[in-house]
């Protein structure tokens, strides 16, 4: 008699075993791809390299006698104009709010000055920062300098609000 309630025993909790573990695996089979094709592609990255490359491209002259543009060069401190920023770039139709604030040898200019003084202090948090450093020649005091790009990002709107 102990025999046969040993047995019944044994087969039920392999029967709650295989139960479980069964209901594991159809949750799994059914999360792990639904997960996998819900995930959007982060390109936050990918956005703030293009307009720094643009921002970059900004600074520069073109030389009169042959067109060409030399990125990065300037041939002084002076030629550099922050007032030229805010029409330097277009960002009707973008799908997020973005600020940035360029520093060189001591001058800062800003594009969406408003938004960045208002965005700065929540950056860690509500907005997104991205800081990058690039070098740029100044030909009449025979010197490199830094060219600093910080770039402030709203969040994408969810669900079509704005």
């Amino acid at each position: 008699m102990l025999n046969r309630r040993a047995a019944l025993a044994e087969g039920a909790i392999f029967w709650i075993i295989y139960i479980a573990m069964t209901g594991i695996i159809i949750l799994l089979i059914r999360a792990i791809p639904s997960t996998i094709y819900s995930q959007t592609t982060q390109t936050f990255g990918m956005e703030n390299a293009i307009l720094a490359d643009r921002v970059y491209a900004k600074v520069g002259w073109q030389s009169p006698l042959t067109g060409r543009v030399y990125i990065g060069e300037l041939p002084s401190i002076s030629d550099w104009s922050p007032a030229g920023v805010n029409t330097a770039f277009d960002t009707l139709g973008a799908p997020r709010q973005l600020s940035f604030r360029l520093a060189l040898d001591g001058r800062t200019a800003y594009y969406d000055e408003a938004f960045y003084n208002r965005a700065k202090p929540l950056s860690p948090v509500r907005y997104k920062s991205f800081v990058e450093k690039r070098p740029v020649w100044i030909n009449d005091a025979k010197k490199m300098a830094s060219l600093e790009i910080d770039q402030l990002f709203a969040p994408k709107p969810q669900g079509g609000l704005v």
